[in-house]
C-alpha cells in the first residue's frame, strides 16, 4: 500500500525501479528512507507499538508512545511500517525535531501536512494552533511522530512542555510517538516535565535494542535480494559488510550505506560484482563519515564536553568543573548527575577512555578522562565548525547559547 503525502511523505514506499545497471537492480531498496514489506528481527516492538494503535479501530484515542534505541535499530522504519499498515488508515504526520525543533515550527509543518500545501510563516503561535485545532477535528484520528524529539525538547524557546499540553489536554484525536536515540531522555524529559503535563501526557515506552551479528545479517539478506541484480553478490559478501558494520556498531543503516557505497565502488571500476576491495574501500569512507556525524549529532552539552576532554584529557572532577561553568552560561541543569549522565552516554558511544587514577593518600581516586586515540582526529574535525573558544573545549560560547549557534 502506497501512502498519500498527507501521511508519511518522507518515506519511500514502491516497486522496485528497473533502470539498467551493472549492479543494481534497484538502489532506492539502500535509501535509509525505504520501508521493506517485512521488517526483521523487531516483532516484539512492532507487536507492541500496534497494540498501542488498536484503539483507533475502536474510536478510542490510544496511549502515545516513547521509543528508545540508538542508532540504526529499526525505530523509525518499524513506527511508519505500522503506521501504515492500520487498517483505518489514520492521517500520519512524520517530522523530524533536528529541523523542527519549536512548537510553531512543529505545528506549521503538521499543518502542512494536513492540508498538503506550504504554510506560511510570520503568524503568532496562538494561530497556528487555533488553525491546527480546526484542521484535527476534520480528522478521524491523527498520529503525530516526532522523531529525534530529544532536540525538540532540549531546543532553547522550544516551549515543548505548552505543545505537549495541548496535545493531551484540548486535542482528543491526536496520538503522539516518539522517537529518541538518547537511553536516558525517558529520566530527563519527566524530571523537568510540568507536572501539569506529567499528569496527563502519559506514553508507554519502547526499547529498541541493538541487532545481533546474525540479525544484521538478516537484514542485508533481505535487501540485497531485492536491491542488487544476481550474481553481484554471495554470502561472503553479505558475511563481510556484516561483520564490519557490527564490529564499528553502524548497526542495520551502516550495512545499508555500506551496501551502497561498496557496490557504487564497484560500478565504478567495471567490476560485475562486488569485491572485497570494494567493501574495504567503503567501509573506511563510511566510517568516518558515521563517526563525524555522530559526534556533530551530539547534544551541544554533551559536544562541549567532549570537546573539553578532547583538549585537556582531564580528570573527571575538574571536567565537572568546566560542566559547571558551561550550564551556569547556558542555563542548563548543572548537577553532577546531569554531568554523570553526559559521561556515561561519551562512553557508551565509544568516544571516550576511562583510566581510574589515585589522587593521593587519603584523597581518593578520580578518573581521567581522554578521547580514544584512534578517532582523535575525527574529533578535530567535528569540531572545526564550532565557536573557536568552545572547539578548543575552554570555556563555552559566552555570547550566544551553543544551541542556537549549532541550530540542534
Amino acid at each position: 500500500m502506497t501512502l498519500s503525502p498527507v501521511q508519511i511523505d518522507s518515506i519511500w514506499v514502491g516497486r522496485p525501479d528497473r533502470h539498467t545497471s551493472t549492479i543494481f537492480r534497484d538502489k532506492r531498496v539502500f535509501g535509509l528512507d525505504y520501508i521493506p514489506d517485512s521488517i526483521l528481527h523487531r516483532d516484539e516492538q512492532i507487536r507492541r507499538l500496534r497494540s498501542n494503535l488498536d484503539d483507533i479501530e475502536r474510536g478510542v484515542k490510544p496511549k502515545n508512545s516513547l521509543v528508545i534505541g540508538t542508532f540504526g535499530t529499526g525505530k523509525t522504519v518499524s513506527v511508519c511500517s505500522v503506521c501504515r499498515s492500520l487498517p483505518s488508515t489514520p492521517v500520519v504526520a512524520y517530522l523530524n525535531c533536528a529541523e523542527q525543533n519549536t512548537r510553531i515550527k512543529i505545528l506549521r509543518e503538521i499543518l502542512g501536512k494536513l492540508k498538503n500545501e506550504d504554510v506560511r510563516p510570520g503568524f503568532p503561535s496562538d494561530f497556528y494552533l487555533r488553525w491546527f485545532k480546526e484542521q484535527a477535528g476534520r480528522h478521524r484520528f491523527v498520529i503525530l511522530i516526532l522523531d529525534e524529539v530529544d532536540k525538540f525538547v532540549e531546543h532553547k524557546d522550544s516551549e515543548y512542555e505548552d505543545l505537549f499540553y495541548t496535545l493531551s489536554r484540548t486535542v482528543d484525536n491526536v496520538v503522539v510517538i516518539m522517537l529518541t536515540n538518547r537511553t536516558n531522555f525517558e529520566e530527563n524529559f519527566l524530571a523537568e516535565l510540568d507536572s501539569r503535563v506529567r499528569d496527563t501526557f502519559y506514553f508507554e515506552r519502547i526499547e529498541f535494542p541493538d541487532y545481533y551479528a546474525n540479525e544484521l545479517m538478516d537484514i542485508l539478506r533481505d535487501r540485497v535480494q531485492i536491491g542488487l541484480n544476481s550474481g553481484t553478490y554471495d554470502e561472503g559478501t553479505i558475511a563481510t559488510i556484516s561483520k564490519i558494520s557490527y564490529d564499528n556498531g553502524l548497526r542495520a543503516r551502516g550495512i545499508v550505506k555500506l551496501t551502497r557505497m561498496a557496490g557504487e565502488i564497484a560500478e565504478s571500476k567495471g567490476h560485475s560484482r562486488i569485491e572485497n576491495e570494494d567493501i574495504r574501500q567503503a567501509a573506511d569512507r563510511w566510517i568516518e563519515v558515521h563517526e563525524l556525524d555522530l559526534i556533530r549529532r551530539l547534544p551541544p552539552p554533551v559536544r562541549a564536553l567532549l570537546a573539553y576532554i578532547h583538549v585537556n584529557s582531564p580528570f573527571a572532577s575538574t571536567a565537572y568543573e568546566y560542566y559547571k561553568e558551561f550550564a551556569i552560561r547556558n542555563g542548563i541543569g548543572q548537577s553532577r548527575a546531569q554531568f554523570q549522565v553526559y559521561l556515561t552516554e561519551l562512553d557508551t558511544l565509544g568516544l571516550i577512555d576511562k583510566d581510574k587514577h589515585g589522587r593521593g593518600r587519603g584523597k581518593g581516586a578520580d578518573m581521567r578522562l581522554t578521547v580514544k586515540p584512534e578517532i582523535e582526529t575525527i574529533v578535530t574535525r567535528s569540531l572545526e565548525s564550532e565557536p573557536a573558544s568552545f572547539a578548543l573545549g575552554t570555556h563555552p560560547p559566552k555570547t550566544e547559547s551553543v544551541t542556537e549557534k549549532t541550530q540542534l
